[in-house]
């Protein structure tokens, strides 16, 4: 029954937003989770979080990702939306400075390179939906388990607002 439910919200959604026209200023939060790919015992899934402002089709996003380290991250991505009407999928491509801070290891400081492909839903003239799966890979130096320097890569799953201008 929920499962009709949401099918029903969601073909709604879609359909009182068919005429909607996406605007080229917009600002958005992110939440969801990270799953690391590196296959060590000191690494969990955990929290992923972003805020991000966009110029169509250039982004600013502040990043924050938890796997029993913080990760912190200010990325200048490229996005190319396929579509520009209710239903926008899109594919990006993003880089920029990282910081890691451990409770054993202290601060360490690099280079962080992100691919997404997602889905923006307009809901209205103001708001839209996100739906993304991101790859991210970090290159960091400075203190860290494995020695001076560490390489790790994970997947995150993440959903948010937008808010269009």
């Amino acid at each position: 029954m929920k499962q009709v439910k949401f099918l029903i919200l969601s073909g709604f959604l879609l359909a009182s937003g068919a005429q909607l026209q996406a605007s080229d200023f917009a600002f958005g939060l992110n939440g969801g989770m990270n799953f690391p790919m590196w296959h060590t015992d000191r690494m969990d899934p955990g929290a992923a979080a972003d805020a991000y402002w966009r110029v169509d089709p250039y982004e600013v996003r502040f990043s924050y990702a938890y796997t029993r380290a913080n990760y912190f991250s200010v990325l200048l991505g490229r996005k190319h939306f396929f579509s520009n009407a209710t239903l926008r999928p899109f594919v990006e491509i993003a880089g920029g400075p990282v910081i890691v801070n451990s409770k054993r290891e202290g601060l360490a400081y690099g280079l962080s390179p992100v691919g997404t492909l997602g889905a923006e839903i307009g809901i209205n003239k103001t708001f839209s939906s996100l739906v993304a799966l991101r790859y991210a890979g970090y290159i960091y130096f400075g203190d860290t388990k494995s020695g001076s320097w560490e390489a790790n890569h994970g997947l995150s799953l993440v959903a948010g607002v937008t808010l269009w201008f």
